[in-house]
């Protein structure tokens, strides 16, 4: 049946619209049913939109055609019925599930990535006890490592770590070689291990 537009003209003065012309479009690449789904049209109005998908063979993908506004009574708008053949609705079926793998798999690797900062994050968050080094910043020369003994704020609600470089104190045990900087100055000084996988070793047979 493709896709049948009626463009309506509306009557202010009787609040009524009349068709004023009929169209059709996508004869032979209509691949589902029509469905809708209410969606903000405006920063604070909402309205319901009704879509069918359709097959575009110049591009080889599946597209989502909008067949009217609910709250639109006037301009053109669709109605579909779902005509595509055997062959046009595999060719939508494959196009969908390529999209629907690629977008799994950039996911999976968006959950890898942000799991990998996690970690790094981590294994550099600064800890009393944890050996660091200065990687970067400009009071403090770069490759100074240090056992953290202080963190806390500096005034403007930074997170600021005491390093002590050797294990030299006072009389009051206190460290006597120090140097201070930002906790973003720094990273462990300890490499970060690989986690090790928990998957199941293959049973070896002789």
């Amino acid at each position: 049946m493709a896709i049948t537009w009626t463009n309506h003209k509306w009557d202010s003065a009787t609040q009524t619209s009349t068709v004023i012309g009929r169209r059709t479009s996508h004869d032979g690449l209509v691949v589902s049913a029509e469905f809708g789904r209410d969606e903000r049209i405006m920063s604070d109005v909402w309205a319901w939109l009704t879509y069918v998908k359709v097959w575009n063979p110049t591009e080889a993908k599946v597209e989502n055609v909008c067949l009217r506004d609910d709250g639109a009574p006037c301009g053109e708008c669709g109605s579909a019925e779902q005509d595509a053949s055997p062959e046009v609705l595999a060719l939508a079926a494959a196009y969908e599930t390529r999209v629907k793998a690629e977008a799994e798999a950039r996911e999976a690797a968006e959950v890898a990535r942000r799991t990998a900062e996690a970690r790094v994050a981590e294994h550099n968050r600064p800890m009393h006890g944890k050996v660091m080094q200065v990687v970067k910043g400009r009071k403090v020369p770069h490759g100074t490592v240090g056992r953290v003994f202080w963190v806390g704020l500096d005034n403007y609600g930074k997170t600021k770590v005491g390093l002590a470089t050797s294990e030299r104190k006072d009389a009051d045990g206190r460290n006597v070689d120090v140097v201070w900087t930002a906790a973003s100055n720094c990273v462990n000084a300890e490499p970060l291990n690989e986690p090790t996988s928990t998957a199941p070793r293959s049973e070896v047979r002789a």
